[in-house]
């Protein structure tokens, strides 16, 4: 299942890389440390681009925003029901 919240698709495409790695600069990391945060901020905005593709979505406020009681409805709508769940391994 892919899904993010509108909040945190808005917070990832505010993100701009370089700002992260100012905004983290003096606060005691590495410059390997601002590296990876500055790539991992890359690795997001990539991986919520791609998600805007694979479902055709023209603009990012096509993203649906759900409050946390109909998003936790649609968690537990995709877990397995119970009965399908596997039996327990005593020992384990």
């Amino acid at each position: 299942m892919n899904c993010i919240s509108k909040s945190m698709s808005d917070t990832i495409r505010k993100l701009a890389p370089a700002m992260l790695r100012f905004t983290l600069r003096g606060r005691g990391l590495s410059e390997q440390e601002l590296d990876s945060a500055e790539e991992e901020a890359r690795a997001a905005l990539k991986m919520l681009q791609a998600l805007h593709r694979k479902h055709g979505l023209e603009a990012p406020d096509q993203i649906r925003g759900m409050d946390g009681q109909e998003f936790n409805k649609m968690l537990e709508a995709a877990q397995p029901s119970e009965e399908r769940q596997p039996e327990p391994v005593p020992g384990l």
